[in-house]
């Protein structure tokens, strides 16, 4: 029996919420080189419980767990795991690579249940790890890697930025694609084509890993790789995991020649690109881009406030944020604007609460302002400023009054949904959250999923015209400083709510209920 590696991508979601084991390829790039002929590759990614259920028929012949995460829930659910597979094999080797370790290599290792930490990129020495582990050989002269030897934390010299064209095809073999396909009743595939993001926002986890180097496939590989996949699992939409997509405009260029030309007809969804450089698009790339597939594209606007972008040293500004979108929509491509709320700003405590109103205003402006360009696919997302670490605003966070977590554990509580910043009072979290009631509306959530199940065109014609009523007045509102939710729009709102995001039959029947003499009344 061949000796076995056990990877563990934990879930970023808390034990019974809801979740879909993605296609994690994270997990597939470490495995890219490993020689598949000598180990038996063993990939596990769900709840820690079964997880570990299926790890410990592998555990008698396991070389190693090797463990990825991110700053947050996964490290919870990562450290359940490593800390039962001790108390089963304590000699195991704990194996642990991601942002968050990348991070903190030091914190990390102090941890009981971690003994080696890689960082940055592992697909050249992960492979080189497993073989000197399952030859009982000393890694100490590996690069990339920290490790603990006789109770001391020792860290290697970073390894060298590999070429990625030079690396083989991610290996999708070992993940049940079709499987995938079933659970999320849609044949998405996922792809990453580059890493890293040549930008410097001060908030930005990307920049502790990548360091601002930007790493990418030939669109020649980009188009080899999709014609291969195509092939074999025949998807027809593309989720595309890169940090920056559009760094490079002839790039892009190249590729979209090479959907079309190889007839691969997929749909690009939700690639992350950043305003700046999309702003400067030719015009002729973006219809180059529509006719190639290109169909959403999220944005990290951030901010409508121009203080706010000057904070974190955004580099796009709020007139190349407002260039891109009409570029954008004007080839029918729909956008994913994210934004933060809570910026660090250089000021004492006294002031911070007013600068925080201001920058909401017009955070909510820009997304009424967006809104009311909405075509069909736009949504909006705003988020709470969150702190992760080793960024390049951690010395401002800590002025503020920031204490980060002083263990692994501790770091596993964090996420976008956990107010952790000091700087934000009580007031303004109160504000953001009447914010979020507000962009519910804006979202056009009515329109599109009050109306999922109708049949009749006359009732979605309706409610795309009461939607936009509802995004004008509330885009009145916004302009005169309102930034809560009227009693009347609150009351929908609970009513759509509870009766349970209309699916039946009777559809058309709520949807009176719901409009018949609402916006008569607040349109007067």
């Amino acid at each position: 029996m061949k000796p076995s590696i056990l990877l563990y991508n934990p879930p970023s979601a808390v034990e019974g919420e809801p979740w879909i084991i993605p296609i994690l390829l994270n997990i597939l790039s470490i495995c890219s080189l490993v020689d598949e002929n000598k180990y038996d590759i063993k990939i596990i990614q769900d709840f820690p419980k079964i997880a570990l259920g299926k790890m410990i028929k592998q555990l008698p012949q396991a070389v190693c767990l090797a463990i990825s995460t991110m700053t947050g829930n996964q490290i919870l659910n990562g450290l359940y795991v490593a800390k039962e597979i001790r108390k089963l094999r304590p000699e195991l080797p704990l194996i642990w690579g991601g942002y968050h370790p990348t991070a903190l290599p030091e914190e990390t290792l102090k941890n009981e249940n971690v003994d080696i930490v890689i960082r940055g990129y592992g697909e050249i020495v992960f492979p080189k790890i497993v073989d000197r582990l399952a030859n009982h050989q000393d890694i100490g002269d590996l690069l990339g890697v920290s490790f603990k030897k006789n109770g001391k934390i020792f860290h290697n010299q970073d390894e060298e930025v590999p070429d990625l064209n030079s690396l083989p095809i991610l290996p999708f073999h070992f993940f049940d694609v079709e499987e995938f396909f079933k659970n999320t009743n849609s044949r998405t595939l996922h792809y990453i084509s580059s890493r890293g993001c040549p930008h410097q926002c001060g908030f930005c986890a990307d920049f502790v890993v990548y360091k601002r180097r930007w790493n990418a496939l030939s669109a020649d590989r980009v188009i080899s790789d999709l014609e291969f996949l195509k092939k074999r699992y025949n998807f027809n939409v593309v989720r595309f995991y890169d940090s920056n997509l559009f760094v490079d405009e002839q790039r892009i260029r190249e590729i979209c020649w090479g959907v079309l030309e190889k007839r691969l007809n997929f749909q690009w969804l939700k690639c992350n690109g950043d305003a700046f450089i999309l702003a400067n698009y030719q015009n002729e790339t973006l219809e180059l881009m529509s006719k190639a597939g290109v169909s959403n594209i999220l944005i990290g606007m951030e901010s409508g406030y121009v203080p706010a972008l000057e904070c974190i040293n955004k580099k796009a500004t709020i007139k190349e944020n407002l260039e891109a979108v009409k570029k954008l929509h004007k080839f029918g491509i729909s956008i994913g604007f994210s934004f933060i709320f809570g910026f660090p700003y250089d000021l004492p405590p006294e002031k911070m609460e007013e600068e925080h109103l201001k920058e909401l205003k017009a955070t909510m402006q820009a997304i009424a302002d967006f809104s009311c360009e909405y075509i069909e696919g736009d949504y909006y997302l705003l988020f709470i400023f969150t702190p992760y670490p080793g960024v390049r605003l951690t010395p401002r966070y800590q002025q503020l009054g920031w204490m980060p977590p002083n263990n692994l554990q501790e770091w596993g509580k964090i996420n976008l949904n956990t107010q952790s910043s000091p700087w934000i009072s009580k007031k303004s979290l109160k504000t953001y959250g009447q914010c979020l009631k507000i962009n519910w509306f804006l979202m056009h959530k009515l329109s599109r999923n009050v109306l999922r199940g109708a049949k009749s065109a006359y009732f979605k014609k309706i409610a795309i015209f009461v939607d936009n009523l509802a995004v004008n007045f509330l885009s009145k509102r916004i302009k005169q400083g309102k930034l809560g939710l009227p009693i009347l729009l609150e009351a929908v709102k609970f009513y759509y709510s509870a009766k349970g995001r209309v699916q039946t039959a009777g559809v058309e029947t709520v949807f009176k209920s719901l409009y018949g003499k609402l916006f008569a009344r607040i349109t007067k």
